[in-house]
């Protein structure tokens, strides 16, 4: 594949490097965009310095890893000072890289493009370097189910066919959010089983180890928002039913000097308080009610 000095790709590239505290300051001050022309510099300085810019392309700036390339968005008077070529013909050298100096949010990086050479002050040598593939990792990406790339069919799985031109490892990221209950029903036509409080439920993601359990309250379920892994919903295994961590919320079992045992939902000694809570809600309108909530859950 091949590395250089880095190069900046874009805007958001750069400012996430320019940020980044675990990066050594030092390794930013030097990024891989050059010119083959020594010397100051003929042409008026009215551009950008982006791959994007035709006037900083015609003054033949360009980067060790090809387009594209990114160092300042365009300013409304389109005046700059930099580059400049330096104050004599000889303080720009064909090939050098530009000297990073600082950020500007609204424009991107503020810089010099007179190098940093040995004997100058403050010299700088480098034996480490911030460093970034030469070539963009080129791929495409077809969905084999839905209409389109951004739309989805409900009741179908998301399929893609993944094509790269290097081997890579790749991550699909979907953070939308929704919204999940889940419903006990008896009978031959279902209807809620609105008697059952306390059961416990749970919904687990079965690719990453996550789960979740909710109580039952008039028969329902409620988990909240939710992220969009598909999500499985049971209710206990015989060899879950004496389980703790299934009853209890996870501030009680994160005291690690209590010991929790599973109650029974007929325990003469439990009551409406022991788990029923109020749960305060405002709407959009500013309005606030309340609704109950399961505290813990209990055995059947």
């Amino acid at each position: 594949a091949g590395y250089d000095i880095w190069v900046p790709r874009s805007y958001e590239h750069a400012k996430a490097i320019w940020d980044d505290t675990n990066i050594n300051s030092n390794f930013k001050k030097l990024v891989g965009v050059y010119r083959e022309q020594d010397g100051a510099h003929s042409e008026a300085i009215t551009y950008a310095m982006n791959s994007d810019d035709s006037g900083a392309v015609a003054a033949g700036w360009r980067s060790v890893a090809g387009s594209p390339w990114f160092l300042r968005e365009a300013e409304a008077s389109g005046y700059y000072t930099e580059p400049d070529g330096g104050t004599s013909a000889g303080n720009y050298q064909a090939g050098s890289w530009i000297t990073i100096t600082g950020w500007d949010d609204t424009l991107g990086f503020q810089f010099d493009d007179a190098p940093i050479l040995p004997g100058q002050s403050p010299e700088q040598c480098f034996t480490d370097y911030l460093c970034s593939r030469v070539s963009l990792h080129a791929f495409s990406v077809t969905q084999e189910s839905g209409d389109s790339l951004i739309s989805k069919q409900d009741g179908v799985l998301p399929s893609f066919t993944y094509m790269a031109t290097q081997d890579a490892v790749v991550h699909f990221v979907d953070d939308s959010i929704r919204s999940l209950s889940a419903r006990l029903v008896h009978g031959a036509a279902p209807a809620p089983a609105s008697y059952v409080n306390g059961l416990p439920v749970v919904a687990s993601v079965a690719r990453c180890g996550w789960e979740k359990p909710v109580w039952t309250l008039g028969g329902v379920a409620d988990f909240g928002n939710v992220g969009a892994a598909a999500v499985k919903v049971r209710t206990l295994g015989a060899d879950e039913v004496d389980n703790s961590a299934y009853y209890y919320p996870l501030s009680d079992l994160s005291n690690a000097g209590q010991e929790l045992a599973v109650p029974d939902c007929d325990e003469d000694t439990l009551s409406r308080d022991d788990m029923v809570g109020t749960l305060f809600v405002t709407d959009a309108s500013g309005t606030q009610s309340t609704e109950d909530i399961m505290l813990r859950g209990c055995r059947a």
